[in-house]
């Protein structure tokens, strides 16, 4: 669906694309790899965060404990609905 976003998960590479599966009710999908950067960039949504970027070789930097990441997810999800709360009042 153009300019919404959700999550999927890619449970499998295929030569021509990626197997998702999408909890909207689409169980086993191949996904063309450039419909996947596509989707991935989010060029479609307003409210989209950061930049688009994908690591072919990433390498750990760091090692937090389970409370500095139960913290920081905690204060990203209160930004994401932050973030929605004001954008919905300025659509109203």
């Amino acid at each position: 669906m153009m300019g919404a976003d959700h999550f999927v998960l890619a449970y499998k590479f295929e030569k021509d694309g990626v197997l998702i599966h999408d909890p909207e009710g689409f169980p086993s999908v191949l996904l063309p790899f450039r419909q996947l950067e596509l989707a991935w960039r989010a060029d479609g949504i307003p409210y989209r965060r950061g930049h688009y970027r994908y690591w072919i070789h990433p390498r750990r930097i760091r090692g937090p404990s389970s409370d500095e990441l139960y913290e920081s997810t905690l204060k990203s999800f209160k930004e994401v609905y932050s973030e929605a709360e004001n954008l919905a009042a300025k659509q109203t």
